[in-house]
């Protein structure tokens, strides 16, 4: 698979350790980290469990700028609780910003490390409908795909001298490049799916080097997975 610009930058740098992990432990393992990090209710817990995020963070060597992008978008959940909700409890806002942290990191280090159809493959291995697999495969692609896209239009109007303003001018062009954007994607689905049957698709998707759980693998898992249990004893206990 060619990955465009974007798509490379879009891809997590970690220790060799994680990027190493079996997409299935990885997903199970840290994806019930994360759920239970969000379902704590004590801030003992929520601490807890932030610091545990933030040293997993550190464990997987992600570099600063990375983690960055992909984290600060947390933000957009965390800041309307920041501003709104200690109005009526403080309490309650840390609470709830601790959980969004925590469970929003482990969440990106479940699928955000490693190339996405790694991730997809493991997904699959789980027994998530190949349906849905497929349609976060392609989308995934395909957002990186549109993003390029977009640049170069932005490219094109600004060389022809477009200034956005809030007239009807700048809907009509915003519409006009609505409308391609849609015909060629329309236009690029069909082409996409014809390739597919072309290439022998059958629904699932296939590797040439099968994956296989190792005795590593599940020894993270079961590690991780520990860590999770202790968060939510120790939640109990506070509550």
């Amino acid at each position: 698979m060619s990955w465009t610009r974007q798509e490379r930058a879009a891809l997590l740098e970690a220790a060799p350790w994680l990027l190493g992990w079996d997409a299935r432990a990885r997903l199970v393992a840290l994806g019930g980290l994360a759920l239970a990090l969000a379902s704590v209710r004590t801030l003992a817990a929520a601490g807890a469990g932030t610091a545990l995020a933030a040293v997993l963070l550190l464990l997987a060597r992600v570099p600063a700028a990375q983690a960055w992008r992909r984290l600060r978008w947390l933000g957009v959940v965390i800041l309307p609780i920041a501003v709104l909700v200690p109005l009526r409890d403080p309490g309650l806002a840390l609470l709830l910003s601790l959980r969004v942290a925590a469970a929003g990191t482990a969440a990106v280090l479940a699928l955000g490390v490693g190339p996405f159809d790694r991730t997809a493959r493991g997904l699959q291995g789980l027994g998530v409908p190949a349906r849905l697999v497929h349609m976060a495969l392609l989308a995934y692609r395909y957002l990186f795909v549109l993003g390029e896209h977009l640049d170069r239009v932005r490219v094109a109007l600004v060389s022809r001298g477009f200034v956005p303003r809030f007239d009807r001018h700048t809907a009509a062009v915003y519409g006009r490049v609505t409308g391609a954007l849609l015909v060629r994607s329309v236009a690029r689905t069909e082409r996409v799916d014809q390739a597919m049957r072309c290439r022998g698709f059958a629904g699932r998707l296939r590797s040439r080097s099968p994956a296989r759980l190792s005795r590593s693998d599940l020894m993270r898992a079961a590690a991780v997975l520990g860590v999770a249990a202790w968060v939510l004893v120790l939640d109990r206990l506070q509550g």
